[in-house]
């Protein structure tokens, strides 16, 4: 059992490896970086189902990952503002699509879209208390939205919610 976990984890520094040579933006990061969230999927994804999974499955598995994408994400984590800027500028249109798609009109599917980002971007506040109090207040702006879509004291509230995020967030 100790040589298997050995091997899997040689296969996973080595795919890490491969990754960041592959990657045409690293970020700066290295091996150690990546190594973990390799690890955790195929863990996940093939471990979990097949802990004998082969070597050569293992590998095909890790360089069919996106190693840009991967690197973005876990720059953003490490709170790398040039990360989280690109992020943005990435998968803007993405969100703003998905928005649209589950909305009833422009202005609810651009709300959506700046509430996503706005929860992301919150996952960056450290203080439970604060991040609570988000919750709670985003909780409530959506409940009222429901409730009457043009109620007037709907845009204050979020701009309230959006000073609080930008003012407790770790940049």
């Amino acid at each position: 059992m100790e040589a298997t976990n050995q091997k899997i984890e040689q296969l996973v520094k080595q795919g890490a490896g491969r990754l960041i040579a592959r990657a045409t933006d690293s970020r700066s990061l290295d091996v150690e970086a990546l190594a973990p969230r390799v690890a955790a999927a195929v863990e996940k994804y093939l471990l979990r189902d097949d802990p004998n999974t082969a070597a050569a499955e293992i590998n095909k598995f890790i360089d069919e990952m996106q190693a840009d994408d991967l690197c973005l994400i876990i720059a953003c984590e490490r709170d790398d503002e040039g990360a989280w800027n690109d992020l943005v500028a990435r998968f803007t249109t993405t969100v703003r699509s998905a928005a649209r798609s589950a909305s009833a009109n422009e202005d609810a599917a651009e709300d959506l879209a700046q509430s996503i980002w706005a929860a992301l971007y919150g996952l960056r506040v450290r203080d439970d208390g604060q991040r609570a109090l988000l919750y709670k207040l985003d909780q409530s702006i959506r409940r009222l939205r429901q409730r009457d879509a043009a109620c007037p004291e709907i845009d204050p509230l979020i701009a309230t919610y959006h000073n609080l995020l930008r003012m407790w967030a770790e940049i």
